[in-house]
């Protein structure tokens, strides 16, 4: 199962831009210390153990490669969230193998060569696959050459049994007719709301609440110093010895010269530098906070002005050169910048929290009663709105005017039947219950041309629906057959 995890973070890493070796660079992002190093079982797949160090080193990959989305933090639900997502993407890759390995799925090592040489990772500035570089990168990420090579294997061979399967999936002009039918149907529907807004209007939200949240979170508003800069590497084999050093001496010497010259520093590292993850960025690295970055670039970079180059320094990666395109100082705002956004804040919370449990309740009562306006009236809410709703239309007023509302209203009705009702619909403004009473099938004269239009987006749509149902059964088999065994919750 190592070698699995070892191939699966090679592949995440390569996956979301953190392909070179010199991107670890920016691998201490504290994610080791923040989510966790512990010991134990996650899953066991047919034999196979996913350890929660394997798990771990895919798991804060995929955060660390989305740390900008998640603003540094996740609640406990959204963790909760990837890492189930996170497990289940690794259980079902060894699955695939497993099957493929049953069928005999054989994998020819020139398949698995070009596999490797297609990584831009271990390609030279040329575009070219350069076997040193393939052994630094493989020594820096603690692989060697045998276990990247299974870990390719496995990986074709998983990829190809489901790539089989979604070819095997088919749609027929019936089909997508039907679909662009559906797409254009009028649904007369019955629409409970549950506004924010209204809840909102009865909350008081009061100044002890707003500066006993502030005590408690107001780290979560401060700003650390943080650069944002671009970087120019010439990288060392560790094999290489002393020749290897002085090479990579000479050429960061000789790219100072040609900077000193007048030579654009972005310039540069998209033609010279050897980290191939920025080059095509011209060596940009972002913003980065103190501890994001390895010691060697903190103690540059923190030192610099804006628009300022840095002197030659060297870590175990090679020589580098730095160039600040910007610098930001600690930021740390008062109270009273805050108060204002905090009040907000939990007035929003209360307000979504109470009309939850109102639309919950409603909806309990709704499975019983079947009839969404004696429901209403039960809950002393008013009478449900009777509307008729169409992809791509919005009402004149009232909260069926926003287009994500109503898309979200008629995406929640697509499967249902006449007389049947949603569940909750949320969104940014509140939560809707609503029931589907009848549906009618447009007609056009320009439904044919329409279709024509509209038929490639409609047949994606579907083969993508009918590709993911039929992989979603076909995986449910093989966790019977392999008999996966999940501990994740125990983590």
């Amino acid at each position: 199962m190592m070698g699995y995890m070892r191939g699966h973070v090679a592949k995440v890493i390569f996956g979301f831009l953190l392909l070179a070796f010199l991107s670890w660079i920016i691998l201490e992002l504290g994610m080791q210390g923040k989510m966790g190093s512990s010991t134990g079982t996650m899953a066991v797949v047919g034999g196979d153990t996913i350890t929660s160090q394997e798990f771990y080193a895919v798991y804060n990959q995929e955060v660390e490669a989305n740390w900008s989305s998640l603003k540094g933090s996740m609640g406990d639900e959204e963790e909760k969230g990837l890492r189930r997502e996170v497990l289940d993407r690794i259980i079902d890759q060894t699955l695939a193998w497993h099957e493929a390995k049953r069928l005999k799925y054989a994998v020819g090592r020139r398949e698995i060569q070009a596999s490797i040489r297609g990584y831009q990772a271990f390609q030279n500035a040329q575009g070219q696959f350069d076997p040193q570089r393939f052994a630094m990168v493989l020594s820096n990420m603690g692989l060697t050459q045998e276990s990247f090579e299974k870990d390719q294997e496995r990986s074709i061979s998983a990829n190809r049994i489901q790539g089989i399967i979604r070819e095997a999936v088919r749609t027929t002009d019936d089909e997508l007719w039907l679909e662009y039918l559906r797409w254009h149907r009028k649904l007369k529907a019955q629409i409970l709301p549950f506004p924010f807004s209204e809840a909102k209007s009865r909350i008081k939200v009061t100044a002890d609440e707003v500066k006993a949240y502030w005590n408690e979170n107001r780290r979560n508003y401060e700003k650390p110093e943080r650069v944002k800069i671009r970087h120019i590497v010439a990288a060392v084999n560790p094999q290489g010895g002393p020749e290897a050093l002085a090479q990579a001496r000479a050429k960061i010497d000789s790219i100072v010269a040609e900077i000193k010259k007048g030579t654009d520093f972005a310039d540069m590292a998209k033609r010279r530098s050897d980290d191939s993850n920025t080059q095509p960025r011209g060596g940009d690295l972002g913003w980065q906070a103190k501890g994001q970055l390895i010691p060697e670039y903190d103690a540059v970079a923190f030192k610099m002005k804006k628009g300022q180059i840095s002197e030659v320094f060297q870590t175990r990666f090679g020589f580098h050169l730095l160039k600040c395109d910007d610098h930001q100082k600690e930021q740390k705002p008062s109270f009273e910048d805050k108060q204002g956004e905090i009040r907000s804040l939990i007035l929003n919370a209360r307000a979504r929290e109470q009309m939850l449990e109102a639309a919950q309740k409603t909806l309990w009562n709704l499975r019983k009663e079947k009839d969404l306006v004696k429901v209403a009236k039960m809950s002393e809410r008013s009478a449900p709105q009777s509307v008729l709703l169409e992809r791509g239309k919005t009402l004149q007023a009232g909260p069926l005017s926003s287009r994500a509302v109503v898309e979200a209203v008629i995406a929640a009705l697509a499967p249902l039947e006449p007389g049947e009702a949603t569940g909750l619909v949320e969104t940014k403004d509140g939560f809707y219950i609503a029931s589907l009473k009848d549906e009618t099938y447009a007609k056009s004269a320009n439904a044919e041309k329409g279709y024509m239009t509209e038929r490639l987006e409609i047949e994606a749509a579907v083969l993508a629906r009918k590709q993911k149902a039929v992989l979603n059964s076909w995986l449910v088999g093989l966790r019977a057959k392999d008999k996966v065994k999940v501990y994740l919750a125990s983590n």
